[in-house]
């Protein structure tokens, strides 16, 4: 996956933070636990992106303003307090870019 964001994410700009050594070190684990039998559930090891709008504990968390454009939360929002106990492999946070009409 973060393979395929290096490769796209140029052109379609749908990230605005990619976390691949956090991503790559969560997969890493959910392997192991996988493995293991310690199976945490549905969301164990999938890869999933979230909105720039969720705090993010030492992310860059920037809400689509250029307020927050250096704002680093020191907690993790609701969102991020439900997928990571649940083994979601986080790959960044994403952001919101208007459709350009041709």
């Amino acid at each position: 996956m973060l393979d395929r964001i290096a490769k796209f994410d140029p052109r379609l700009k749908s990230y605005a933070t990619v976390m691949s050594e956090q991503a790559l070190a969560d997969a890493s684990r959910a392997l192991q636990e996988i493995g293991a039998g310690r199976y945490r559930g549905t969301l164990h090891g999938v890869p999933v992106a979230i909105r720039d709008l969720c705090y993010t504990k030492g992310v860059r968390t920037r809400g689509g303003t250029a307020v927050l454009k250096n704002f680093v939360p020191t907690f993790d929002g609701r969102v991020v307090t439900k997928l990571r106990p649940a083994g979601a492999v986080v790959l960044g946070k994403l952001t919101f870019q208007k459709s350009r009409r041709r």
